[in-house]
């Protein structure tokens, strides 16, 4: 079974080590926004919120959270994910990460991803609320 922990501002530094190398999948295809380094300062910060998936003492997987704040609702974001074997700890990950949301106060949870995650997406009660068009200028 599959334990989520959220890491602790002052604990990054301790995991950083093994989590770097896990986001950094993920970070490279933001490469034209941001590199390792911001990601890092953001979580030293305190601006965003680090997780872990750890099977035992195996790390799984690694993603950040950030929030979006609208008037009437406040959204929990999923930026930044990497990890291995996501067919064994998505669907527990994703519950589990709503239930904490939903208890300190969130009204939804928000990522965006590439289309091979859409049906696991579906299958954790996700759905396509857009997509998204960008235009390199």
């Amino acid at each position: 079974m599959t334990q989520l922990l959220h890491i602790p501002t002052d604990l990054i530094g301790g995991v950083w080590p093994q989590v770097g190398p896990v986001l950094a999948k993920a970070v490279a295809r933001y490469a034209n926004s941001y590199d390792m380094s911001h990601v890092r300062a953001r979580l030293d910060a305190g601006d965003v919120a680090l997780w872990v998936v750890m099977d035992g003492v195996e790390l799984k997987a690694a993603f950040t959270t950030d929030e979006i704040i609208y008037p009437k609702r406040k959204i929990m974001l999923v930026e930044l994910l990497g990890g291995a074997e996501a067919k064994m700890w998505y669907y527990d990950t994703v519950k589990r990460l709503a239930e904490i949301a939903r208890s300190t106060g969130y009204d939804a949870i928000q990522t965006t991803a590439r289309r091979g995650w859409s049906k696991m997406a579906k299958e954790c009660g996700f759905n396509e609320a857009a997509v998204t068009y960008e235009m390199e200028l």
